[in-house]
């Protein structure tokens, strides 16, 4: 997907990832995942075109591994605090 599909939607971040923007999803469309509610969405971009997207929800890591064992993405989760984030690529 491209930059131009979101950009109403996004708030810019300090980039964490070198080579890539970094933007907060303001949207309302996400509320939750997998039952779990959802924290926070980051967006990163390369040259315009989205390659990762990082969701902050409100679970333990043991609890989303569970559900996770069914997909397809390719997922890292790690586990930060009360929260749990998810990077998909």
């Amino acid at each position: 997907m491209q930059y131009e599909n979101w950009e109403f939607e996004l708030d810019i971040l300090p980039d964490r990832v070198k080579g890539k923007d970094s933007y907060l999803y303001t949207g309302n469309e996400v509320t939750t995942l997998y039952g779990y509610k959802v924290a926070k969405i980051e967006l990163l971009f390369n040259l315009d075109i989205l390659e990762e997207i990082r969701i902050t929800i409100s679970c333990t890591y043991k609890e989303l591994e569970k559900q996770l064992k069914l997909t397809s993405f390719k997922i890292e989760i790690k586990p930060y605090s009360n929260k749990t984030i998810l990077i998909l690529t």
